[in-house]
């Protein structure tokens, strides 16, 4: 008996081994499973514009000579040309929590200090300098908010409508979560 269950183990394991050849074609496609169930409401928005917020910056003082200080962002959905096809928002945010819409001045003593924006390819800087050259220390200004906003009629209609240097306009007008 104990050779007869040696002689079936080695044939089975003949048969396994020589189990081999080429592997035949894809079965069909199974049928379409059940839907799953329904998720909830996302929130109100727009998918022709885009919000990014950056906190706490740190400017970069340019050319070391105190009269003109940088900030420097990377955005890819900033392609070349969008500024004259859509439109580019930039607001900081104030000490007392307003956002200013740059290009924007303010005057401290008998000094303006101007900021100004400069778009390029998949980059976006903001600069800061004083009106009369004079040296100054970092702006203070930290926290930045940039909306691109897709070039389409019904956008242009809505720019034309409200007021953006009211950040509060264009948060409402272009459905924009905080």
């Amino acid at each position: 008996m104990k050779k007869v269950s040696v002689i079936v183990a080695v044939l089975i394991a003949i048969f396994f081994i020589s189990c081999k050849g080429p592997m035949g074609p894809i079965g069909p496609e199974g049928p379409q499973g059940e839907a799953g169930p329904t998720g909830s409401q996302g929130p109100t928005g727009n998918a022709n514009v885009k919000t990014y917020l950056y906190r706490n910056q740190t400017w970069f003082n340019w050319s070391n000579s105190s009269i003109e200080y940088v900030l420097d962002f990377t955005i890819p959905a900033l392609t070349t040309g969008f500024d004259t096809t859509g439109a580019v928002l930039v607001y900081m945010k104030s000490a007392n929590s307003y956002w200013l819409q740059i290009p924007w001045g303010s005057t401290d003593g008998s000094v303006t200090y101007q900021y100004g924006v400069f778009l390029g390819p998949g980059l976006l800087r903001v600069d800061c300098k004083s009106s009369d050259g004079s040296t100054f220390n970092s702006p203070y200004y930290t926290d930045f908010k940039i909306i691109l906003i897709q070039g389409n009629l019904a956008n242009k209609k809505i720019l034309e409508s409200i007021d953006t240097k009211n950040y509060n306009e264009v948060k409402q007008a272009f459905n924009i979560e905080e």
